[in-house]
């Protein structure tokens, strides 16, 4: 019987004959573009691990930021209406943080060739949020505190700069304030929100050109910027330019129709412009939002007080006096605005009511009569 090789057997059918396949030389320039496609491959996967990791570290900060430089902008928001001729408490960080103070904004992303060690990034973020409670609660000497401990902690951590400068313009140490915030504005250079709180440090220096230059920054850096639009609202109402004022303050109620401020201080304009009946819808607008807000109560008077319409003038007075006490109530109605109507009989009753005239103390018996001699 036959024995074949079916192992070695080239000719046998059941063989395939394609497996010898042809043996292709390359170029060298055929060999050197693909050994770049290689290392270009490879390059891309590094970068994308990080980036990876940045990200990470990235989304810790904006945590952090969240908390420390984002709080709630009516906890800080002091209206400026008629009656008041300077800039106070006009710092506040964005709605709804934030935050705001005054959003949820990112204020340090760290180089992909930057080394931080998470553990410390971890703690230096808990501090801030800790620092960041205790400014909610009005409680600025822990809130500074723990912003210095996160600072000892990671020195170049933007939200920890941040919180630590609000915390001196909320105490009114403005210098030091500003001098904090240029630091954070050199860890991180567009985080608008840095410009809008250090303008805000000038604006309480009475420092209106800087302030401007500073809220224009912050406006480019983020357009639609409530607070920036409000901050520029005020500066604009204090140095007489209504118009303007009028404007930056609609943008800013048209990102937040719920601002107060905003629409108080609207209205303000709009009174000054002579827009009364626009002037009187913004206040009636604002007392179905806010209707606690007594400044909206004594704007409103004004606006009759100025047409020389004293029973409405009054009318508006009172329903503003149940929202505040007697000192505050009295302060409103020492408001120039009201000289057109402060010698009617009406108004001159309404002040004595507030502050009712004490009994005269009765006359001291004489020494003699005292002693019985």
């Amino acid at each position: 019987m036959e024995t074949r090789n079916i192992y070695n057997n080239k000719n046998d059918s059941s063989s395939p004959k394609n497996d010898q396949r042809p043996t292709v030389d390359l170029t060298m320039a055929q060999a050197r573009a693909r050994t770049i496609r290689s290392a270009a491959w490879f390059i891309a996967i590094v970068l994308v691990v990080l980036g990876g990791a940045s990200w990470l570290v990235y989304m810790q900060e904006n945590k952090a930021n969240t908390s420390a430089g984002q709080t709630n902008e009516l906890d800080y928001l002091t209206s400026f209406s008629l009656e008041k001729t300077d800039i106070t408490n006009t710092l506040v960080p964005p709605f709804g943080s934030s935050a705001t103070m005054i959003v949820q904004k990112t204020s340090y992303a760290p180089s992909a060739a930057q080394k931080i060690d998470p553990a410390v990034m971890a703690r230096a973020i808990g501090e801030v949020r800790i620092g960041n409670q205790y400014l909610h609660a009005g409680d600025l000497d822990n809130a500074e505190a723990h912003a210095l401990k996160a600072l000892s902690i990671y020195p170049e951590i933007n939200a920890g700069q941040r919180l630590l400068g609000l915390v001196y313009v909320q105490r009114g140490q403005f210098d030091q304030a500003i001098a904090m915030l240029e630091k954070a504005i050199r860890t991180d250079p567009f985080n608008a929100e840095t410009f809008n709180n250090m303008a805000t440090a000038y604006m309480q220096k009475k420092m209106f050109d800087k302030a401007e230059e500073l809220l224009q920054t912050a406006l480019q850096l983020q357009p639609g910027f409530v607070l920036a639009y409000f901050n520029m609202g005020l500066l604009c109402l204090v140095s007489g330019r209504y118009d303007a004022c009028a404007d930056y303050l609609e943008q800013a109620l048209g990102e937040r129709p719920n601002h107060p401020g905003a629409r108080n201080n609207l209205a303000v304009a709009l009174i000054r412009l002579g827009r009364v009946n626009e002037a009187r819808k913004q206040l009636e607008t604002l007392m179905e939002q806010q209707p606690d807000m007594a400044a909206a109560y004594f704007n409103m008077a004004i606006t009759y007080g100025m047409e020389s319409k004293v029973p409405e003038a009054m009318e508006w007075i009172r329903k503003g006096s149940t929202h505040c006490t007697p000192v505050v109530c009295q302060k409103f109605l020492a408001d120039t605005d009201f000289n057109s109507i402060r010698n009617s009989p009406e108004f001159q009753k309404f002040l004595n009511d507030l502050y009712p005239v004490a009994p005269s103390l009765p006359a001291l018996p004489s020494p003699s009569k005292a002693s019985g001699l």
